[in-house]
């Protein structure tokens, strides 16, 4: 078969080109009737080539038959369809899924069991794309630019809030869920069914979560209330992301958890935003929002985050995202090709054919089945023989004829009559020891005459004896110890996975009471006691990263009880260094706080609490140190306010009003930043506009008068106006007026 795209060679059984990662026609035209059954679900879909695959499941490109379109089937691990229970998990949440019907959502067709292969399996729209994850993979390390992320952002978020809008949340955003087919169009997949296979699969397993924490709030980290607000925040990573080329938080467990919870949002920097600064502290402000650690604080939607984070990318970006179809196309086409060569060499057969359903036992019936429990017990006479033969040509004889047993019945047959022969003389045997010891054990009879009993190999005789088959008391009573015993192993397995460690611990102590030396329990116990100082440890370690040395502590003494554990002794003295390095600082920080050294006290209490968090006092401390900081600062501020007034009113006694008016301005801000009052800066501008304005009129007086020859008034004004403020032109104004009225007279 040769590729219709590229003409290269493909190998039959494979539906996708590993050359250019094209779907072959011939494939999606297979008829079901010509299709691998190995490669057959259900009858219906046809699975064509494997186009992914993770811990949780394989996704196969699937052609559904019935409907003859394409689809993706998304094969679930065997757990998951051996637990009842993770089956109606998954149903609920696909059927949550089915209702959404949205252009950026991928569409879920449904969920389907196949009871013979013991598997199960989701049915979704099948998307001739890669995921987010690829393309930032493909891109080295770098984020996209501005426009790119615009242009995935708007039809992520209108998808997002379109869920919302049904009471429906994602609980698992990421790159590796967000899909871009060759067409640049956007898809979100996996809509709760994610999340819920993780935590099925780790319920299952016995291990944490085993979600993305690196797009997790941290009321998710933390087990709190997971709503809307947790999708806006992962939304907000997975931006950080596309536009940085690395996800906002880094590390793996314990530590990366930490970061989450406490850590601040590294920021964006000029270069992740094409050498712009000012866009840069925008974007840095826009994720501060979406990503802080309160949810009440973070955007009401994830439109209004793309909004907001659009306007801060800028109007040009705004627009080329309009245009930019083409160039996402384009970005798909590569890491496509390179992700269909890695699965379509792959046949996709991923479970043994169908358990053929049990044939029921061929019974095959022969002459001498009836006759054989009475000829050990006693010879019947001679005219009882033909009872139990065959027709008459047979010869009466006690022993029925050898010939006809191997004629009469195949191979097989014939062994299970000889055993099933074989098993009831052993039980005619039994019966006849019992009845023998009967009339051995009983008492000599009396002196009146009785009538002897009958031969023991008599029926009657027989037929008045406890049955065989009736189980003694001893029996009884093991029985009934073994019923109680799997019951309590069963009920200890069900704690054991529901994480009840010590109840599970419990129940299998009674089931040992039952059995002493029954050496499995014992093995069963000693590796629940280690699962559960390990699930403790985990705890602890949590805790320590978390400062609350105390739970920490608490928790280590109770793994310390399950058994001895180089582990705990190497967290209990990690706990004690800690405790003694927390010590050291706050002895410092209370000496700086009695030297008046506000500023190291503030800084020691932060470092203090990065060692411990569950004690108070370098919260107080910190809180005391930075009211007194504050208060030194006011008054601080209030010095240099009080500074600039004297000598904005020094300038403005000496006639520099400009510079008296700058000054006392000057102050009125200072003294509004720092949230003191500036009274007197305030009295002091106002007389300076009162005085200018005064001025300035004197003066146009004066001149105007002057103009018009009244100069004795012109004089009168300009003494005046010189009497507020020394000016040249009005001194010269003044004097010619004297020397004129003094003329006139």
């Amino acid at each position: 078969m040769r590729c219709e795209n590229c003409g290269e060679a493909v190998p039959g059984g494979v539906g996708i080109c590993p050359n250019c990662g094209e779907i072959l026609r011939p494939a999606t035209l297979l008829d079901i009737r010509s299709a691998n059954p190995q490669q057959v679900l259900l009858n219906r879909y046809v699975l064509l080539a494997m186009v992914g695959r993770g811990g949780m499941g394989a996704v196969f490109l699937a052609k559904d038959s019935q409907l003859d379109k394409l689809v993706a089937v998304k094969v679930l691990p065997q757990e998951i369809a051996s637990d009842l229970r993770a089956v109606e998990w998954m149903k609920e949440e696909v059927r949550i899924a089915q209702d959404l019907h949205h252009e950026n959502i991928a569409a879920v067709y449904t969920f389907e069991t196949d009871p013979q292969r013991e598997t199960c399996f989701i049915v979704m729209e099948f998307i001739d794309g890669v995921d987010l994850s690829a393309l930032l993979g493909a891109r080295q390390g770098r984020g996209f630019g501005l426009d790119i992320v615009v242009y995935f952002l708007r039809r992520i978020a209108d998808a997002v809030d379109y869920a919302h809008s049904k009471r429906v949340i994602h609980r698992d955003i990421k790159p590796k869920n967000i899909m871009v087919d060759k067409d640049a169009r956007v898809k979100v997949t996996d809509f709760g069914i994610a999340r819920r296979l993780q935590e099925t699969m780790s319920r299952i397993s016995q291990t944490m979560v085993s979600g993305t924490p690196a797009y997790m709030g941290p009321e998710a980290i933390q087990g709190g209330k997971v709503g809307k607000s947790a999708d806006i925040y992962s939304l907000g990573a997975t931006t950080y992301e596309l536009v940085t080329g690395r996800p906002p938080f880094e590390g793996v467990g314990m530590q990366l958890a930490y970061q989450i919870v406490n850590a601040e949002v590294p920021r964006v920097t000029a270069e992740d935003c094409g050498g712009s600064e000012r866009c840069a502290e925008r974007l840095n402000e826009v994720f501060r929002r979406c990503m802080a650690k309160n949810p009440e604080e973070r955007f009401a939607s994830c439109t209004e985050f793309y909004r907001a984070f659009a306007l801060a990318a800028g109007v040009e970006m705004i627009e080329r995202a309009t245009i930019a179809a083409p160039q996402v196309a384009s970005l798909v086409k590569e890491p496509l090709i390179k992700q269909r060569r890695i699965h379509s060499a792959k046949t996709p057969t991923i479970l043994p054919t169908p358990h053929p359903a049990p044939k029921p036992p061929v019974v095959v019936p022969t002459p001498a089945t009836p006759p054989p429990p009475q000829a050990p017990v006693a010879t019947p006479p001679p005219p009882q023989a033909p009872v139990a033969t065959p027709p008459p040509p047979q010869t009466p004889v006690a022993t029925p004829p050898p010939p006809q047993t191997p004629v009469a019945a195949p191979p097989k047959p014939a062994k299970r009559t000889s055993s099933v022969v074989l098993t009831l003389l052993t039980i005619v045997i039994v019966a006849a020891a019992l009845v023998t010891l009967y009339f051995l054990r009983r008492p000599p009879p009396s002196s009146s005459v009785r009538k002897p009993s009958a031969p023991i190999g008599d029926s009657s005789s027989v037929s008045k004896k406890p049955s065989p088959k009736k189980i003694s008391p001893p029996d009884q009573k093991k029985e009934e110890v073994e019923k109680r015993f799997g019951s309590l192993v069963a009920r200890a397995e069900k704690a054991r996975n529901e994480g009840n460690y010590g109840e599970a611990l419990g129940l299998l102590n009674r089931a040992l009471e039952l059995k002493p030396n029954d050496e499995r329990i014992g093995r069963r116990m000693d590796t629940w006691r280690r699962e559960w100082q390990e699930a403790i440890l985990q705890n602890a370690r949590l805790e320590l990263q978390q400062g609350n040395l105390n739970n920490a502590s608490a928790l280590l003494e109770q793994a310390r009880k399950l058994g001895p554990s180089e582990k705990v002794a190497a967290l209990v003295q990690t706990i004690l260094s800690r405790k003694k390095k927390f010590a050291e600082i706050m002895k410092a920080a209370n000496e700086a706080f009695k030297a008046e050294d506000w500023e190291r006290v503030i800084s020691l209490c932060k470092e203090a609490l990065s060692y411990r968090q569950d004690v108070s006092e370098p919260k107080e401390l910190q809180k005391k140190a930075q009211a007194k900081l504050q208060e030194r600062r006011r008054e601080e501020a209030a010095q240099r306010v009080a500074a600039l007034v004297e000598e904005a009113d020094s300038a403005f006694g000496s006639g520099d009003w400009d510079k008296a008016e700058k000054l006392a301005r000057q102050a009125l801000s200072f003294a509004q930043d720092k949230g003191i009052s500036a009274e007197e800066a305030d009295k002091l501008i106002q007389r300076i506009v009162e005085v200018r304005k005064r001025f300035n009129s004197l003066s146009s007086e004066a001149r105007h008068l002057f103009q018009k020859r009244l100069y004795e008034q012109a004089e009168q004004k300009a003494q005046e106006a010189l009497s507020v403020r020394e000016d040249a032109d009005l001194r010269k104004i003044a004097a010619i007026c004297a020397k004129i009225v003094e003329l006139r007279k």
